[in-house]
């Protein structure tokens, strides 16, 4: 049997393989899905497991495993330790293979994929530049701010709302590096030069170390000349008390010598901090809720926002939009993309087939069987029952006999039809090859 690969315009992956028992499935990576790819007994589990996908669905946000885990230890379901965390990752993980929770719906934003974005033509890259445009939203205020987290596992989390309010979301990894404050600096002096008032809003864990890293920060900065008003929004005595959230009294790890220690109280800091609030303790700000969270970035963020000169710069970025796209369509020699040829008969091809209840994708690439078919097909689609997949040709106005012979080459997968519709005297009909 052979493996369909298609690459998309948008450069997601969909996969499509025919089973044992004459089905082809479909992993439509564009939509958010549940997709069982083997499967897992939850038996000792299971109560868990259901108050995992309880809470994952009460979320309009993707989470990580780490705010399951707080959640559930909030519950008095899972204990506090790094036994219960990996249970949670294990169970959450199993889950997804199991079809039970949605791939999209957790996400690690510890790891990732890099590479220099590429496009199909010119036009497309153009085109996604100017709906990436943006102008400096702050410029008449006369404030500058940053949001800094002690984590980067908080930067997914914050992102929607940051980039809502055309704010820099920075993640200090701890105590921050020589290299990541100079970059600091050199932006808050720009700033500053210019007679900003810069702002700094701060959120990171409640422990000895992480109550007094905000003010760490503060100094290395003021060490360039910078000046700056730091706030720390989250985490504070009163929101561990105020959101119940769960504490750590001890945590313990390995010296290299084998022997455990307790690290908050090997912490040079654990004697001011216990001094100022009575005894050690441990509180993650993994462990607040997102949408808690983004509520007090938000408010925090609106406290320092020029709403008319905010708007004022949103209709300035409108307006230059269509500016650009106008100029670009008068340019000399150049068609809007809209002209391009087919591209009407494929969007008539895609909707139509669409109404049928086919899963479509135009400018395609689809390769079948060590067989490149790029040149041949403009639009593939795939029905639901998985029984008939079309290969679609729609700017050619008869099926040559190139196109005849790569076909005939082709095995079709059990159960499956390949079929080239081609357009004739503005009908749709059917050639199909068994």
């Amino acid at each position: 049997m052979g493996e369909i690969v298609v690459y998309t315009a948008s450069h997601r992956v969909v996969f499509l393989w025919p089973g044992e028992r004459r089905r082809i499935w479909a992993i439509w990576a564009m939509n958010k899905m549940k997709l069982k790819i083997r499967d897992h007994k939850f038996t000792s589990t299971r109560p868990i497991l259901e108050k995992i996908v309880s809470i994952v669905e009460s979320y309009s946000m993707p989470i990580t495993s780490r705010q399951i885990f707080y959640r559930l230890v909030s519950l008095g379901i899972i204990e506090n330790n790094i036994s219960g965390y990996r249970k949670v990752c294990g169970i959450c993980s199993n889950a997804r293979y199991a079809g039970l929770i949605d791939w999209d719906d957790i996400l690690d934003d510890t790891r990732g994929a890099y590479k220099t974005p590429d496009w199909p033509d010119i036009e497309t890259a153009v085109k996604n530049q100017i709906d990436e445009f943006r102008l400096d939203r702050w410029k008449e205020s006369e404030y500058y701010i940053e949001v800094f987290v002690e984590k980067r596992g908080m930067v997914n989390t914050f992102f929607p709302i940051t980039n809502k309010y055309d704010v820099r979301v920075v993640a200090c990894g701890g105590w921050d590096s020589t290299a990541n404050v100079w970059d600091q600096a050199c932006r808050f002096m720009e700033k500053q030069n210019q007679g900003k008032k810069n702002i700094v809003l701060y959120f990171g864990d409640f422990d000895p170390s992480g109550d007094y890293m905000h003010e760490t920060v503060e100094k290395r900065l003021g060490e360039f000349g910078v000046k700056l008003e730091m706030k720390r929004i989250l985490l504070n005595i009163e929101h561990v008390q105020i959101y119940d959230l769960p504490v750590k009294f001890k945590v313990m790890a390995k010296r290299k010598d084998g022997k455990s220690y307790d690290k908050l109280r090997a912490d040079p800091r654990a004697k001011n901090f216990e001094e100022k609030y009575g005894e050690l303790m441990q509180v993650e700000i993994d462990a607040m809720d997102p949408p808690v969270l983004n509520e007090y970035l938000e408010n925090s963020i609106s406290e320092y926002l020029d709403v008319a000169a905010f708007m004022d710069s949103l209709k300035r970025e409108e307006a230059e939009k269509k500016e650009m796209v106008e100029n670009i369509r008068l340019m000399p020699n150049k068609k809007p993309v809209a002209t391009r040829k087919g591209t009407r008969v494929e969007k008539l091809c895609s909707d139509e087939l669409k109404t049928d209840g086919y899963l479509t994708w135009k400018t395609i690439r689809v390769r079948y069987q060590n067989i490149d078919l790029f040149c041949l097909f403009d639009v593939a689609a795939l029905h639901p029952d998985g029984n008939e997949l079309l290969l679609i040709q729609c700017k050619s106005t008869r099926c040559d006999n190139g196109t005849r012979r790569k076909i005939a080459k082709l095995k079709t997968p059990a159960g499956v039809k390949n079929m080239i519709w081609i357009r004739k005297h503005g009908y749709w009909i059917k050639e199909s090859y068994d």
